[in-house]
C-alpha cells in the first residue's frame, strides 16, 4: 500500500514540475534562434531503380535519393 501511495505521490509531483516547461531567467537572448527544414536531394545516388521491381516499368521522376536536413 505504501509503495503505492508513493509512486502515485512521485507521478503527481514529476507530472506537475514538467507541466510549468522550462524556465529561462533573464529572458530571451540577443540572438536570433530557430530552426529550418530543407529538403535536400544526394544525385550521386539513385534512390529507386530505373525499372520498378513490381511492375516492370520505367521509374519516372526525380531519382536522386532524398535527404531531409534539419538546420539550427
Amino acid at each position: 500500500m505504501r509503495k503505492r501511495l508513493l509512486v502515485l505521490l512521485f507521478g503527481l509531483v514529476a507530472q506537475t514540475c514538467f507541466a510549468a516547461g522550462p524556465a529561462f531567467p533573464g529572458g530571451p537572448g540577443p540572438y536570433a534562434v530557430g530552426l529550418r527544414i530543407a529538403q535536400l536531394y544526394d544525385r550521386s545516388r539513385a534512390y529507386p531503380n530505373k525499372i520498378d521491381l513490381v511492375t516492370g516499368l520505367p521509374t519516372s521522376g526525380e531519382r536522386a535519393r532524398p535527404l531531409q536536413a534539419l538546420i539550427w
